[in-house]
């Protein structure tokens, strides 16, 4: 059989050739029909071969995308188990996202196959005896089949108590993990598929897209733009209450010494708690460059997040730190705008790894918002792929992963520790801070 579809499947040299190779074809789909219908399982039936062939015919040749042929393949549960070892749920599920550039109609065919397909192994996979037989795989099978099945459960599993069975009762999220720090190998489908994998099972348990206000709900969020002071204090003052700030980069920058002090309770204890500063008219600070200074005086003019021009990923995130260090709340609002508008498949390894290591709940909070987004935002199975790369190289990242994931497995609510920091500091007026007068070169 393997040889007679290994000939079907052969480049024609003319268009007669093409037309009896087509008919051959025919033929053989003919006859793999009626070995469908035998009561006994058939080996070269779902050989890889035959599996290929079927699964490019049926994107290729048909009209009507329904897989007739594989719909019964995979509806015999005497076939199920051999199915999912043989990496025929990778095959299936990596049509689903395969990039869509000038043959549409061939990709909306492989994707209605797909889909097909996959929801009838989840109806076997979901039944009694499939659970049973990827349970024992996963317990008793080979290190090679225990990961393959692993990375496939996500894609036929959506039952939160069977996928809790199959992923920490036995061990199939430890493997997943496990495949995940591999990077992706060229035609090796589990190492091509576990992003995928793990991007399905987060998003069949619910983790929360960071672009959805249920992600900053759960979080605490709340509008924090800053706001403070009397309007006619801000823009009053003589020449003597000019200050200049100098920065490490050399920038200057004048501002009112009023102004400053009705704004944050740092330059307030500076410029009135009898530190030198309060008659100097020179002041450098440290730790700062001149573009972040102006924009924090403009939230000192009481201008108020949304009017802030267009920022780099770095500039958003040295005025996180700049507000928290001045205790001047407005971090949880430009964290939100972060994600908003900078936040992609491009910035969110970016994001991640520049947060990694602060304890500014703001930036703690987008740390977490830029793993949810690599888990559950739609985007290409490359992009996905390039991404994971890029956390596969952040210390701690995949741990994160498998953290989040075994949260959300868990039978209670679980409450990632992240959460819980960002959450109780949201939930103050300025968020936590540890800075003091000593953070600032005086």
């Amino acid at each position: 059989m393997e040889t007679h579809l290994w000939v079907a499947t052969k480049s024609p040299s003319s268009q007669d050739g093409k037309m009896e190779e087509d008919v051959k074809l025919g033929i053989l789909v003919m006859l793999l029909t009626r070995v469908t219908y035998l009561e006994g399982p058939v080996e070269d039936l779902i050989s890889h071969s035959t599996l290929t062939t079927l699964l490019d015919y049926y994107s290729n040749k048909v009209a009507n995308p329904h897989p007739n042929i594989l719909v019964r393949i995979v509806r015999n549960f005497k076939y199920f188990m051999p199915l999912v070892t043989q990496q025929f749920v990778l095959a299936v599920s990596s049509r689903l996202n395969q990039p869509c550039q000038h043959e549409v109609d061939k990709c909306q065919k492989s994707c209605t196959m797909a889909r097909i397909l996959l929801k009838n192994l989840e109806l076997q996979a979901e039944s009694g005896f499939g659970e049973g037989q990827l349970a024992h795989t996963l317990l008793r099978g080979g290190q090679a089949n225990q990961q393959v099945v692993a990375v496939s459960v996500p894609f036929i599993v959506k039952r939160r108590w069977l996928l809790r069975k199959l992923l920490l009762g036995c061990d199939g999220l430890a493997v997943v993990s496990s495949a995940l720090k591999n990077p992706p190998v060229q035609g090796d489908l589990v190492t091509g598929q576990v992003a995928e994998c793990v991007s399905r099972l987060a998003t069949s348990l619910g983790v929360t897209n960071p672009k959805q206000n249920k992600f900053w709900t759960k979080l605490g969020y709340k509008d924090d733009n800053p706001a403070i002071g009397n309007i006619e204090l801000l823009v009053s003052g003589e020449d003597e209450d000019m200050v200049l700030l100098k920065l490490d980069d050399g920038g200057e920058v004048p501002a009112k010494r009023s102004m400053l002090v009705n704004f944050s309770p740092v330059f307030e204890a500076m410029f009135k708690g009898g530190f030198k500063e309060s008659t100097q008219t020179v002041v450098t600070l440290s730790d700062m460059s001149t573009p972040c200074l102006k924009l924090l005086l403009q939230l000192a003019a009481r201008q108020p997040i949304s009017s802030l021009p267009e920022m780099d990923l770095l500039l958003s995130l040295e005025l996180i730190q700049a507000l928290d260090q001045f205790l001047v709340p407005g971090g949880w609002s430009l964290a939100r705008r972060i994600t908003t508008f900078l936040l992609d498949p491009y910035s969110a390894g970016s994001i991640y790894r520049q947060c990694v290591g602060h304890i500014v709940a703001p930036l703690v909070a987008l740390k977490q918002a830029a793993l949810h987004y690599a888990l559950v935002a739609t985007m290409t199975t490359n992009q996905r792929r390039i991404l994971f790369d890029e956390l596969r190289a952040c210390p701690g990242a995949l741990g994160e992963v498998k953290e989040l994931l075994r949260g959300q497995l868990l039978p209670c609510k679980y409450v990632h520790i992240m959460t819980a920091t960002a959450g109780s500091a949201a939930q103050s007026s300025t968020g936590t801070s540890n800075a003091s007068i000593s953070d600032i070169d005086i």
